[in-house]
């Protein structure tokens, strides 16, 4: 009968003992290693200040009881309709209006609704026909919210000045009649094709 020698059985327990014991300190050693995390607190917009929910107050038209009127539909039961009256602060302002047409370089809007409002990918700016209605309230709340179909939701990047600087602007786009022509281009004539010069010698004896 063969006999078992207990000195291999022990090196092996004793091998399984080290590593287990090595695999610890690795362990420790690690977790030493490893630097606290602290957390920063982001914000993609002006925070407000003063008191709690400043931030949100600036993504708001007016107060909160005013803004929950502002309807985002022009369709009406009858001839019922609540009026929230809220006005852009900086109506018929001509810096506002210079910074809502560098706004609306800046953010691309023209990538969507073409230069001056035209309309492209986007619909028209400067039309009577408004989706969500034309009211100042509304465009601003069209840009916090965005819309469906492809319309994003600025209001956790621009402070409530900026977007009323760009409603402003807006507005003044339906003084134009047609937009390519005050381009430069000439809307009978295919898309983003320039005048012919004789078209243009026209408009300027015009």
């Amino acid at each position: 009968m063969m006999r078992c020698d207990p000195i291999p059985r022990l090196a092996r327990g004793l091998a399984v003992v080290l590593i287990l014991a090595a695999c610890g300190q690795e362990e420790e050693a690690s977790e030493a290693q490893t630097p606290e995390l602290e957390t920063t607190e982001v914000w993609a917009f002006t925070r407000g200040t003063g008191e709690a929910g400043g931030a949100v107050e600036d993504r708001l038209p007016a107060s909160p009881s005013r803004t929950v009127l502002v309807p985002a539909t022009t369709l009406f039961p009858g001839a019922a309709r609540v009026d929230p009256a809220i006005e852009n602060p900086y109506a018929g302002d001509a810096a506002a209006i210079a910074a809502g047409e560098r706004h609306f370089a800046a953010f691309n809007c023209a990538g969507c609704h073409a230069p001056l409002g035209g309309g492209g990918m986007g619909p028209p700016l400067s039309d009577s026909e408004w989706i969500y209605g034309d009211e100042p309230a509304q465009i601003f709340l069209t840009i916090v919210h965005g819309r469906p179909q492809g319309m994003p939701a600025f209001g956790s990047m621009l402070p409530g000045r900026a977007i009323w600087e760009l409603v402003a602007y807006i507005d003044t786009l339906d003084e134009i009649d047609e937009p390519a022509a005050e381009l430069g281009f000439d809307p009978n004539r295919g898309r983003f094709e320039p005048a012919a010069e004789d078209d243009q010698s026209v408009q300027a004896d015009q």
